[in-house]
């Protein structure tokens, strides 16, 4: 009766020997292999290239790969150089205007020049947009404005990383009506490099988050409030009711809060300085934290324990925290 023997038979082995592989083959490469190592090399050095020197475009590449033999390439309008560089002979000068019975959302992604919310005492919610005639290492030709759904979201459609490019100076104004029984439930701001100047808002959340930008809210009037910044600085006075949280990362915070004081409030910060003012006849509970700033209040405390100060009836509760970054308290 047959067997079936499952055992691999044993292959003699050969030793290893210098420029020969493990299994007795030398390393070779045939005219083939040769030409796509070349390829990968080439390809290797102009992206590394073109990551040094962005302006390097497909005529580069092209020309380089063309140099191997039996090789071409089609490489249309490819480009190393997202920016898309234009030229406008004409300043932007554009005006839309929106009925506030279709407007209840404001949202808005903006990178680069400024974005300005102001009052305004007229029926309708106006925005608009300017940008100079010149030289642009961007397109700022591709901004939309889209209502839909009670949203109004504006976008100035520049790619999300500037690559090394400078953002175009695009101009945003927003005008919000100031009106008895409307106003704007949920603003959200995403901005890159911008400056956000922000004047008598008046809406139920406010919800900024920014890179390298500065952000300026005076005389606001919310409900929520959300706002956090890398690289920029945020300063703000107003009322909010419900809920604030601020958070910057090397920025300086300048918060004068009027009216009742939120039931909670955080600020957080790793290296930037805090300074928080309240009514002087708000209560509220701060617990500070810093590893290595300094703390000064110029109100008195009623009670103190720890790094936890009470004022008046201590009703709101507010988290101060850095790393570096000096805390002050004002009356």
């Amino acid at each position: 009766m047959a067997t079936k023997n499952n055992q691999r038979p044993e292959v003699p082995q050969t030793p290893a020997t210098a420029g020969t592989a493990r299994s007795g083959r030398r390393f070779s490469f045939t005219r083939g292999e040769a030409v796509k190592v070349g390829i990968g090399v080439v390809l290797i050095a102009v992206l590394a290239l073109g990551a040094a020197a962005p302006s390097c475009t497909s005529t580069v590449l092209g020309g380089a790969l063309r140099v191997i033999p039996g090789v071409s390439f089609n490489l249309g309008s490819w480009s190393l150089n997202p920016g898309n560089p234009t030229t406008l002979s004409e300043p932007i000068d554009t005006t839309n205007a929106y009925s506030t019975d279709e407007v209840t959302d404001l949202r808005v992604t903006w990178r680069g020049g400024t974005v300005r919310i102001v009052p305004t005492e007229g029926a309708e919610l106006v925005v608009r947009e300017e940008v100079a005639a010149g030289d642009y290492q961007m397109d700022p030709t591709q901004a939309t404005f889209e209502l839909n759904g009670g949203t109004l979201a504006i976008a100035d459609g520049l790619p999300e990383s500037d690559n090394g490019y400078d953002y175009p100076d695009m101009r945003l104004t927003i005008e919000v009506p100031v009106r008895e029984g409307w106003r704007l439930h949920h603003v959200s701001i995403r901005s890159t490099s911008s400056a956000l100047d922000f004047s008598s808002l008046s809406c139920t959340v406010l919800d900024v988050d920014a890179v390298s930008s500065d952000l300026s809210v005076a005389d606001l009037v919310a409900e929520r409030a959300e706002l956090s910044s890398v690289s920029g600085n945020i300063k703000l006075s107003g009322s909010v009711s419900a809920d604030l949280a601020v958070d910057t990362v090397s920025g300086a915070q300048d918060l004068t809060l009027a009216g009742a004081l939120p039931p909670q409030a955080s600020c957080d910060t790793v290296s930037g300085d805090i300074s928080l003012q309240m009514p002087a006849d708000a209560g509220a509970t701060v617990e500070v934290s810093s590893i290595s700033g300094g703390f000064s209040s110029n109100r008195p405390a009623s009670a103190q324990s720890g790094d936890t100060y009470v004022y008046g009836d201590g009703s709101s509760r507010i988290t101060i925290n850095t790393v570096s970054g000096g805390i002050r308290i004002l009356p």
